[in-house]
């Protein structure tokens, strides 16, 4: 966990760290994760730390998934983001029809991009669907063995539309090439698109209770709060990375700056602030994971905290970062930098809609 000034690494080891941060550089550069990330990724298991184990993953508690995810994207904004969204697609895995989930999940290097808003629209035909639409930010896909994405089903003329959630194989899709943004420039956020695509029913599933193919506390946690926890802690994991990286500049440039002890004390409360917030999630998350552990299932306004707390985290984030970043001097402008880097990433992760402002509490 995060101290103010020290963050205590409990999954990566310091050759791993190593390895994310030295190639977090280049991976920018290129606009998607290293070989030698992916290997890393690889030989740890991280895609398939969701994955039931009868199929050959972790089936990892939601705390221990957000202490990996939160390191990762301390290590590397980039890669905790590509990870937090990869590895949380493997809870699919106890969706999709039980053959075929076994056969993309048999597959060490099994990756699902996607994308959850039902932005296409599908027709039922013998044995399937066709569907055609375009989704918007499909994080990791260089990487991905498995696309997945939701359409609006025509039922009939008076009932409204069922929303399915669809797996492509990578040949059946097209990648447009848009992702421009100044962070997260390694995720290779681009968009997808299919047309008139056929998808048998086999490659159809629900994130419902009654479609559960693999029963266990992990897929019995309701879906939108898990997404939101995970990816409030992978933000958490950046501003917590540019809070140490500031120290040192902070701490460099103390001797030859009269207001430096101030400026170390807002510092110090900023990353206080920001650790105290972080933990209220977790806090969260553990009281509702306990009674999804024991069988039970949690007050469903217990569950609901999740979301304003997620958002609340994403905005106490960013105020600690940008309390700070006017101290810093022209090295904080080096793209280069671990420092910027950072910074960019944090407010790129801050505009996903599952963190936005609307829901933060006062």
């Amino acid at each position: 966990m995060i101290f103010y000034d020290h963050f205590e690494f409990r999954f990566f080891d310091e050759s791993e760290q190593k390895t994310i941060k030295q190639e977090a550089e280049r991976a920018e550069d290129l606009g998607k994760l290293t070989d030698e990330m992916l290997q890393l990724a690889y030989n740890k298991s991280l895609f398939h730390l969701l994955v039931p184990e009868a199929l050959g993953g972790h089936e990892a508690t939601l705390p221990e998934a957000l202490d990996i995810f939160e390191e990762a994207s301390y290590l590397d904004g980039s890669f905790g983001w590509t990870l937090t969204l990869g590895a949380g697609a493997g809870i699919f895995a106890a969706y999709l029809e039980p053959e075929f989930s076994e056969n993309v999940f048999s597959n060490e290097k099994a990756f699902i991009a996607g994308s959850g808003f039902p932005a296409g629209t599908a027709v039922r035909v013998e044995g399937g669907f066709t569907i055609s639409g375009e989704w918007k930010y499909i994080s990791g896909w260089p990487h991905a063995t498995l696309f997945t994405a939701s359409g609006l089903v025509k039922i009939s003329e008076n009932e409204e539309p069922e929303v399915k959630a669809f797996a492509f194989l990578p040949n059946e899709i097209e990648i447009l090439k848009n992702w421009n943004s100044f962070g997260l420039k390694a995720t290779s956020s681009d968009d997808i698109k299919v047309s008139d695509q056929f998808v048998p029913k086999s490659r159809t599933f629900r994130i419902v209770p009654e479609a559960l193919n693999y029963d266990a506390p992990l897929y019995r946690f309701p879906f939108e709060p898990f997404a939101q926890c995970t990816l409030a802690i992978s933000l958490a994991g950046i501003a917590q990375r540019f809070m140490d990286e500031s120290l040192i500049l902070l701490e460099q440039k103390a001797s030859s700056m009269e207001e430096s002890k101030d400026i170390l004390a807002l510092h110090k409360r900023s990353a206080r602030e920001l650790d105290k917030v972080r933990k209220q999630l977790y806090s969260q998350v553990i009281d509702c994971w306990g009674y999804y552990q024991k069988g039970d299932a949690a007050d469903m306004e217990d569950v609901q905290k999740i979301a304003p707390l997620s958002s609340n985290l994403n905005q106490t984030a960013l105020k600690a970062c940008q309390r700070i970043y006017p101290h810093l001097g022209m090295k904080v402008l080096d793209e280069s930098n671990a420092i910027n880097r950072a910074w960019r990433d944090l407010h790129t992760a801050s505009q996903h809609d599952f963190l936005r402002p609307e829901l933060a509490t006062d």
